[in-house]
């Protein structure tokens, strides 16, 4: 008997996991911003689950194999998770790997430092951006910001 999870397959004769990653962007679906705000996030605990709604999760960061989640302040840990499970699950319009062990909500992007100094979110999170990840970054930008040009000094006339 085959049983569905979120990403992937689990087959419980032979133990195996097989993962499926949805095809769109960079292997990460699209989400139209009326899903995005009503969509929650169903993340497996060991006893029951934890729901949050998308559009509040700001960053996602592995660190020493746990998942951390900032939601508004809060953080949650997950066991056992490696980046490329946890990115394919989450919308590419909306969510931008900046280094490979974090993914940041494009939509709490308040500053981008530059690749040496990385991003800063909204409530001041500081998200390195890795030289890999530097120009998904740009782009991630450029999609969701309004440029204002830098103005530009007219040349003076030559006097005749």
């Amino acid at each position: 008997m085959l049983e569905t999870k979120l990403n992937y397959i689990y087959i419980p004769s032979t133990k195996e996991v097989i993962y499926i990653y949805p095809p769109a962007l960079n292997g990460k679906k699209e989400m139209s911003m009326e899903e995005y705000l009503h969509k929650k996030v169903k993340i497996p605990l060991k006893k029951g689950f934890y729901l949050e709604y998308l559009h509040l999760i700001k960053l996602l960061e592995i660190k020493n194999k746990k998942l951390h989640i900032v939601v508004e302040g809060k953080d949650t840990h997950l066991l056992d998770r490696t980046m490329m499970e946890v990115v394919t699950l989450f919308p590419g319009n909306h969510f931008c790997q900046t280094h490979e062990s974090y993914l940041a909500n494009i939509n709490y992007f308040k500053k981008y430092i530059g690749a040496e100094e990385g991003i800063l979110l909204e409530g001041n999170i500081k998200v390195p951006v890795s030289r890999a990840h530097k120009d998904s970054v740009k782009n991630a930008i450029d999609a969701i910001a309004i440029l204002i040009p830098a103005r530009v000094k007219k040349p003076k006339r030559p006097k005749f």
